[in-house]
């Protein structure tokens, strides 16, 4: 077992594969670890904590040997300011130091900022805090930092730059955290927000940025990335990740393959449903696909998210995530290995020992001896809050792997007037990608034309429900200025007696609801699932046959749902923010 003395520097060396914890100071809240192997051969790990720093919260670090053996004891990453500092980011360098990267409310006096600091290899501060951002209209937020082969590295954010909206922004530094250009805009698609952004290092001696765009796939989230060569010049144009479809795609993940390439990972949400799972897929060095998307967990009831990426020295790679069992508060981390080809090696395994809590907001490193360290925050296993936990594991080096046409390709989520086509049930009449090299273009092909006969049936609905309300109104119109001598007056539902009293007035006999009926729609089913932090609602109508999509407040409300041709209603009179 792996202890701590009250001199931090006794330890005893810790047993490969179990749980520790990384903190040492307990008190307050530790969460949101990044992690970072190390030239040397360890390990760093920050995170952002409160009740250490003398000003509230700040960032702190922790270095470790490969073996899980501390080297000396925390310290503090920011300088002590009156501001709070989360969010952490970090990097290791060639020359065996590391880069932290974090976001700072308030320091640069709008808002959120981002800022970084240099250490050598034993911790120690080589230079002052850096302000990463260069515009500082609103709040820069959510900072990732990866490092390049010629020893410096990229720092990625989203913020709003000089306009409103927020967009993907980068910055490179040389190896003394110089910047080496000014800051640039990644994305290119400015009509909706750009979220999330992850680098990577490419083997080729650039990089690659992916990230989360709202509204660019048929309203919906999608994944999107942009290559740079090494001194930040585009190279190609921004690429679809996910591909379109009807269902959100994002939380993204992305690390560099041994060949130039990379692969990226993602979450997919799918509709009518409180589940999402994890996808992947691998691209070589000129964006070219390799093989198909496929479903990473096996484990479906539940909901899996967040997912992070990281290759081995083999090629081989793993992917870990967050995992929701359905109905239940508990979070798991979750990890599954994959070879070169993207074959499974070895099943799906859960991360953490401890079970009964949540767990959440992971990070993974391979180190240089080949094993791979896992850190995420854990709840309730001692202290006042959240602390943040790890295990060193080691890679599965099984011969015998899934073939990869076991595999489950990525099958899109398909609507037709109200119903939704789970793509976890894989049934025969959803669209899976191919197998052969134009797999991804028919795929992407199809998912095309599938949105398009959508929104055309879902017109033709509209204007046949408009067509009957209208021909109804003009048919009873029609039957009251009838000739008050016909015998017989014709409705929808065949026909209606008319007779004459003795003051010349008509009367009838019979029902003429058929033409005089509102069409209201009526409330047939609902959906609730929860994403990114929203709750959403999707219900059928059965007037209508189509689906209406709301969102709604997370702490709750009174949202409103509209159907076409209908004033709005109220559905719910409040939202639960605990689903």
């Amino acid at each position: 077992m792996y202890s701590i003395s009250s001199n931090t520097n006794s330890v005893v060396k810790r047993d490969v594969g179990s749980e520790f914890r990384i903190n040492t100071f307990t008190a307050g809240f530790q969460e949101a670890p990044s992690t970072a192997s190390l030239s040397g051969g360890g390990f760093v790990v920050v995170w952002y904590g409160s009740g250490e720093d003398s000003d509230a919260v700040g960032i702190y670090g922790q270095i470790f040997t490969a073996e899980g053996m501390r080297v000396s004891g925390e310290f503090l990453v920011n300088t002590n300011n009156p501001f709070a500092q989360n969010l952490p980011s970090v990097a290791g360098l060639a020359n065996g130091g590391f880069v932290a990267v974090w976001q700072s409310d308030g320091q640069d006096g709008d808002g959120l900022g981002i800022y970084l600091r240099r250490f050598g290899a034993a911790g120690e501060r080589q230079g002052p805090e850096i302000q990463v951002h260069a515009f500082r209209l609103g709040s820069q937020e959510l900072p990732h930092i990866a490092a390049l082969l010629n020893g410096g590295f990229i720092v990625v954010w989203d913020g709003p730059g000089t306009t409103s909206e927020r967009n993907i922004w980068g910055r490179l530094f040389d190896a003394q955290a110089q910047p080496m250009t000014s800051q640039f805009r990644i994305n290119t698609y400015i009509t909706a927000p750009g979220l999330r952004p992850r680098a990577a290092a490419l083997a080729g001696g650039g990089f690659i940025v992916v990230w989360d765009s709202e509204g660019q796939d048929f309203g919906k989230f999608g994944v999107y990335g942009q290559q740079y060569d090494a001194v930040g010049k585009r190279v190609g144009e921004v690429t679809g990740v996910s591909g379109a479809t009807m269902s959100d795609q994002l939380w993204s993940g992305v690390s560099g393959r041994n060949d130039g390439g990379f692969t990226v990972a993602w979450q997919f949400s799918h509709l009518q449903a409180m589940v999402s799972d994890i996808y992947c897929q691998q691209f070589g060095a000129s964006w070219q696909r390799l093989g198909d998307a496929f479903r990473v967990n096996t484990y479906t009831p539940g909901s899996e998210s967040n997912p992070r990426v990281i290759t081995f020295p083999d090629a081989g790679f793993i992917v870990v995530w967050r995992s929701k069992k359905q109905g239940d508060a508990i979070h798991d981390i979750h990890g599954q290995q994959f070879s070169v080809n993207g074959s499974r090696v070895g099943s799906e395994f859960v991360v953490n020992i401890e079970q009964a809590n949540v767990q959440r907001h992971h990070d993974v490193a391979v180190l240089t001896g080949g094993n791979y360290v896992i850190v995420w925050q854990s709840l309730g296993e001692g202290g006042d809050g959240f602390d943040i936990h790890g295990r060193i594991l080691e890679p599965i080096t099984a011969t015998v792997t899934t073939p990869e046409s076991q595999m489950d390709s990525l099958v899109t989520s398909s609507t037709r007037l109200g119903s939704t086509i789970d793509s976890r049930a894989l049934p025969t009449s959803t669209t899976s990608l191919s197998n052969d090299s134009n797999g991804p273009l028919l795929a992407g092909v199809s998912v095309l034309v599938g949105g398009i006969a959508y929104s055309v049936f879902t017109m033709l609905c509209l204007i046949l429900v408009c067509y009957r309300r209208r021909s109804a109104v003009a048919f009873a119109n029609r039957s009251r200025n009838e000739d008050s001598g016909s015998p017989l007056q014709r409705t929808r539902r065949g026909t209606l007696a008319s007779s004459h009293d003795e003051k010349g007035r008509r009367s009838r006999s019979g029902s003429i609801q058929a033409h005089r009926r509102q069409r209201r729609p009526t409330l047939e089913a609902h959906n609730v699932y929860q994403n990114a932090g929203d709750v959403f609602i999707e219900k059928n109508y059965i007037g209508f046959d189509t689906l209406v999509r709301g969102t709604a407040p997370r702490q709750g409300g009174e949202p409103n749902y509209y159907c076409p041709s209908v004033s709005p209603q109220p559905i719910y009179d409040s939202i639960s923010s605990n689903l």
